[in-house]
């Protein structure tokens, strides 16, 4: 085994300690979903079990569909999908290229809150109270994934007129009391989902958000807390942070201890972070497939950053959106022909949150965190 083949194995070993017991014990690697690879011919040795019977993370024991096509170090290697599903993923909701979908399955990426989790998200709601944070703004944190008008901007009040489509089902699932939905809390005064500053940049890591970056100016971040003063802030970091080169292990320590920090400054301020697992990386056509700096790497570096993000999330109690498993189901899981974006549904954009529009990545991405947001207001607004 290579020294990269055994830090990839080695990062992708869960060790979250169970905190009560009865968790189970990981499958043998023959057994593991075929969807969760390593670079070369190994499966990544990825715990299917609960991080403690209080905190359930489902991407964790996903099973997999996708098929391993002779995966070694000299290649050729890749998955199934990356041919014949993801090519034609920008149509997602259109002609063919649609998978039967169920609500309930989707907004399973929801995850509920636990007694520890409600407990601690309060205490930082009361204490945001004291500096002046607004139960009614929601900041964004991320990379491109989260720059992207699609997500949550059609739901804007400033968006032209039908651009969010709701069905009565989804309707149901965002409403808050009477006819109020999320959407329009978060709409007014502030417009959250367009005025408000995202601490988000195309090819951002936690990094840059901390403003550690060689020549920055600003810490995003403060910006964002600043300006606005949040109650309540979306992450999705970690993407460009799986990419960067060195050793697997060492890129994932820092990743946490990066992220660590960044939880830890909004948590001071009484903003309530919000945590989501990564997309899945499928073929980038700028790099090989196989090979040091490769799609094989990137997947299983991907996989491995995506896990701690759901262990951090039960470490320290916050709320957590499984995008990843939400997007499991759907044509290419939810990710476009680059590899990396969620797709969004052509014909009506992101805010088309219906049985066509609910095809594509970046409109399941939508949905699942208008509904964390509700599940997160109402606790604390109780």
């Amino acid at each position: 085994m290579t020294v990269l083949r055994a830090a990839v194995a080695a990062v992708l070993v869960l060790s979250c300690e169970a905190r009560t017991a009865g968790t189970r014990a990981s499958p043998p690697a023959s057994e593991l979903p075929v969807s969760e690879l390593t670079t070369s011919s190994t499966l990544a040795a990825v715990e299917a079990s609960s991080l403690g019977a209080e905190c359930v993370v489902p991407s964790l024991g996903l099973g997999g569909v996708d098929d391993v096509r002779g995966l070694t170090e000299s290649g050729p290697c890749g998955v199934e999908i990356w041919d014949t599903e993801q090519p034609v993923a920008h149509r997602c909701g259109q002609g063919g290229v649609t998978k039967p979908l169920q609500l309930g399955r989707l907004l399973a990426g929801v995850l509920p809150l636990d007694e520890a989790t409600t407990s601690h998200v309060k205490k930082i709601f009361e204490h945001g109270k004291g500096r002046g944070r607004r139960a009614d703004v929601v900041g964004l944190v991320g990379d491109s994934i989260t720059v992207d008008v699609g997500f949550l901007g059609p739901f804007s009040a400033r968006a032209a007129r039908g651009r969010a489509v709701l069905t009565p089902e989804v309707r149901e699932a965002l409403t808050l009391e009477g006819t109020t939905t999320i959407i329009e809390w978060f709409q007014a005064p502030v417009d959250s989902f367009c005025c408000v500053y995202r601490a988000a940049r195309v090819g951002a890591d936690v990094g840059w958000v901390l403003g550690t970056r060689a020549g920055a100016r600003e810490r995003p971040l403060d910006v964002l807390i600043e300006s606005f003063g949040p109650a309540f802030a979306v992450i999705l970091l970690g993407t460009n942070d799986a990419l960067g080169l060195g050793d697997a292990q060492g890129i994932v320590k820092q990743f946490r201890a990066n992220l660590g920090v960044l939880l830890a400054t909004l948590e001071g301020r009484g903003v309530i972070p919000i945590l989501t697992t990564l997309p899945k990386h499928l073929r980038d056509r700028r790099m090989p497939d196989c090979g040091a700096q490769s799609n094989g790497r990137a997947v299983a570096m991907t996989n491995a950053v995506s896990a701690a993000v759901a262990e951090i999330a039960c470490e320290r109690h916050l709320p957590l959106i499984d995008l990843r498993y939400a997007l499991e189901v759907l044509w290419a899981h939810g990710v476009g022909p680059d590899g990396v974006h969620p797709t969004v549904y052509e014909l009506g954009g992101g805010g088309t949150l219906n049985e066509v529009g609910l095809q594509c990545g970046m409109n399941v991405r939508n949905l699942v965190t208008l509904r964390m947001l509700k599940v997160v207001r109402d606790v604390v607004m109780r």
